[in-house]
């Protein structure tokens, strides 16, 4: 009997079936990573609903398409736009209208927002429509800024409470930050 056998490691086999093998050990080992890999895929996608584990955020680039800088206007106008980047939680894209001061209009009351945010459809656009002034002649010739800004809550609340308080006067929300959309209209 060969007791040499016995006394052997049981990885000089495994050593022995690799250099034999090396193919199969490969194809083991990258099955192995392969279902590992799936395995936490599948887990990630379970616990976040199939949303990315990490976003990248994209700056937001706001650009008004209609009207066009300097036209003159009706007081409903609709505003269309175009909006890329990535919007964080709790954040919302707004629309502002702010009458200018001239010779005829001494006083300038503050941003107004419009009717709701700005949500752009799948392409990107967003279309939006816009109160210029007062009603009746009183701000005819009046140039008005229309600007896109990015708010965070205390923004929202602050536009939110506004509006439904007979849409007064008021400044931007400390906040507000603009997103590069922004142009000069006048009143017909």
């Amino acid at each position: 009997m060969n007791n040499s056998n016995n006394n052997q490691s049981p990885w000089t086999n495994l050593k022995d079936l690799i250099d034999k093998n090396p193919l199969i050990i490969i194809t083991t080992i990258a099955i192995t990573c392969f279902a590992m890999g799936w395995g936490v895929h599948e887990t990630l996608e379970h616990l976040t609903d199939g949303k990315p584990l990490i976003t990248v955020y994209k700056p937001i680039k706001a650009t008004i398409i209609e009207p066009k800088n300097g036209d003159v206007v009706e007081r409903w106008v609709d505003v269309k736009g175009e909006l890329k980047g990535n919007l964080r939680s709790g954040e919302q894209i707004w629309l502002v209208v702010h009458p200018r001061q001239d010779e005829t209009h001494p006083e300038s009351h503050g941003w107004y927002p419009q009717e709701t945010n700005i949500s752009p459809d799948d392409n990107n656009q967003w279309q939006l429509r816009a109160i210029i002034g007062q009603e009746g002649n009183e701000d005819s010739n009046r140039e008005f800024d229309l600007a896109v800004v990015k708010v965070g809550n205390e923004g929202i609340e602050q536009f939110k409470d506004h509006l439904d308080n007979g849409y007064p006067e008021q400044n931007l929300p400390p906040d507000a930050i603009q997103l590069g959309g922004k142009i000069t209209v006048v009143r017909k």
